[in-house]
């Protein structure tokens, strides 16, 4: 029991970053992809976390530029133009 909870207290603990107590458990935390190479978009959906790391793009640029059997040619490099 006293070894849960030194372990609870311990992700508990936070640590001063920036003037602002930050859980040290977040510091720790590998951040996520949030905007979209492709389009530039920053997002907190979880669909779009989906994509993003199957294929580097948000759901939006998925359905634009790779569904519908365009899956093998983004796989293999193409992208966009920027413009």
């Amino acid at each position: 029991m006293a070894e849960k909870e030194y372990a609870s207290e311990e992700k508990d603990e936070k640590v001063e970053q920036d003037g602002f107590l930050v859980s040290k458990k977040l510091l720790n935390r590998e951040t996520t992809k949030r905007v979209c190479p492709v389009c530039k978009t920053y997002s907190f959906k979880i669909r779009d976390d989906v994509f993003m790391n199957k294929f580097d793009c948000c759901y939006n640029c998925y359905i634009k530029w790779i569904e519908g059997g365009r899956e093998e040619r983004w796989l293999s490099g193409w992208r966009p133009n920027q413009t």
